[in-house]
C-alpha cells in the first residue's frame, strides 16, 4: 500500500512537473510571438517605404533626372529590407510551430501515413 501510495505521488509530481513546464513554454511562446508582431509590423512599414522609394528613383531614371547608380543603391535598400522582413516572417512561423507543439499539437510518422 505505501509503495502504492509513493509511486501515485511521483506520478503526480511527474505530471504537475510537465504541465508547469508546458505552461512555461506557452507563455515564452506567446510572449516571443507578440514581441515579433510589433517588429513586423515595423519592418513592414520599412519595406513598403523601400519599394516606394525604388520606384520613384526608377521613374526618376527613367525620365533622364538621375544616373542609373541611385536606382541601382535603392533598389539594394529595397532588397534587403525585403529579405529582412522575410526572416522575421519565416522566425514567426517558427515560433507558431512551436506554439502548437506546446499546447500538444504535433505529429509523427505514424500519424503522417494514415
Amino acid at each position: 500500500m505505501d509503495q502504492a501510495c509513493v509511486a501515485y505521488d511521483a506520478s503526480v509530481a511527474s505530471y504537475r512537473l510537465v504541465v508547469l513546464t508546458t505552461m512555461q513554454e506557452v507563455e515564452e511562446n506567446l510572449v516571443e510571438l507578440n514581441t515579433l508582431t510589433d517588429e513586423l509590423a515595423a519592418q513592414q512599414r520599412a519595406t513598403d517605404a523601400a519599394l516606394e522609394s525604388a520606384r520613384v528613383t526608377r521613374n526618376q531614371y527613367e525620365a533622364g533626372m538621375i544616373d542609373y547608380l541611385d536606382v541601382a543603391t535603392t533598389e539594394t535598400s529595397s532588397l534587403s529590407a525585403q529579405q529582412s522582413l522575410l526572416t522575421l516572417q519565416s522566425t514567426q512561423w517558427v515560433i507558431i510551430v512551436a506554439l502548437i507543439a506546446a499546447l500538444g499539437g504535433g505529429w509523427d510518422a505514424a500519424s503522417l501515413s494514415r
